[in-house]
């Protein structure tokens, strides 16, 4: 008999990690456009990375003045660059305190998830500003949920670099 009943309360586990586990809602992905602020004003480059499938894919297409450059986005890249932007960052935060003009803002436009619930593609503006310099980009992300961790799997950006006003 507990055999049984441990089979049945396997089973229930199971059922909850791997089905209801892979399903997304539109709190969720508030939630992680959250702690993507919260880990990229921490200057967390591995919390940031840690939210990007392993096989994330996009293109980003970046303005800076009049050029204008188009690059293949892959998780390995955007886990370098996060990483090396951030140590940049950390000893002049830590030189200058809160006397850095350093933020970070979004603001998601649209979720539209799947009907399986299994995927999202959000639309999503942000803007970062950073020494003087303002970072502003459009996104459509699509987001997943793998085993209750939800990360990003693919995106297609454009991003406007130009100087921060008042710098």
């Amino acid at each position: 008999m507990l055999k049984y009943v441990l089979l049945a309360i396997f089973a229930g586990l199971a059922w909850f990690v791997f089905v209801d586990g892979s399903k997304l809602d539109e709190d969720d992905v508030r939630a992680y456009y959250a702690a993507g602020r919260d880990a990229t004003l921490a200057l967390d480059a591995d919390a940031v990375c840690g939210m990007l499938a392993k096989d994330l894919s996009g293109r980003a297409t970046s303005y800076i003045g009049p050029r204008e450059q188009i690059r293949l986005v892959s998780r390995d890249q955007a886990c370098r660059e996060t990483e090396a932007l951030f140590r940049q960052m950390k000893p002049l935060m830590e030189l200058l305190g809160n006397d850095i003009p350093f933020g970070y803002t979004y603001e998601i436009n649209k979720i539209t998830l799947s009907e399986d619930r299994k995927t999202a593609k959000v639309e999503v503006r942000s803007v970062l500003d950073i020494v003087g310099m303002r970072f502003v980009s459009r996104s459509v992300d699509t987001l997943v949920r793998d085993r209750r961790v939800v990360l990003t799997r693919h995106t297609e950006g454009r991003v406007w670099v130009s100087e921060s006003p008042g710098m």
